[in-house]
């Protein structure tokens, strides 16, 4: 990463912590088959605290398939609360907001500038 892309990343990272609120992100993995015990492994779970903004979407971009009424869009900074790298979150992961709504993320579009994510553009839905 550049100077440049790390002062990019920087300054979104402090305008999203600024105007946005905390954020948990829980990404579950289910687990593999045991054979041995004809049951799934217990799923693991990991959990990430970012920053987000959250915004709604216009009139004219839901189309009742791809983004539904209701639906929201989340700003999320690239660093976690610990000012560390943030994993993008998945699909179908969970987003609990600051009013303890949980939202269930249906895309995570990166805006990533020479491979360097400033910033992350989640659809979630309840």
């Amino acid at each position: 990463m550049t100077a440049f892309y790390d002062r990019m990343v920087l300054s979104s990272h402090r305008q999203i912590k600024a105007k946005g609120q905390t954020v948990t992100l829980i990404e579950s993995t289910p687990g593999q088959y045991d054979t041995a015990t004809g049951a799934p492994a217990a799923a693991s779970t990991v959990t990430q605290y970012g920053y987000a903004v959250e915004e709604s979407y216009s009139s004219f971009s839901i189309d009742g398939t791809l983004i539904q009424i209701g639906d929201k869009k989340l700003i999320l900074s690239p660093r976690n609360t610990a000012d560390g790298p943030l994993t993008a979150p998945q699909r179908e992961s969970t987003v609990t907001l600051a009013d303890a709504s949980v939202w269930t993320v249906k895309k995570c579009d990166p805006t990533s500038p020479a491979g360097t994510p400033v910033l992350y553009t989640l659809q979630v839905r309840q």
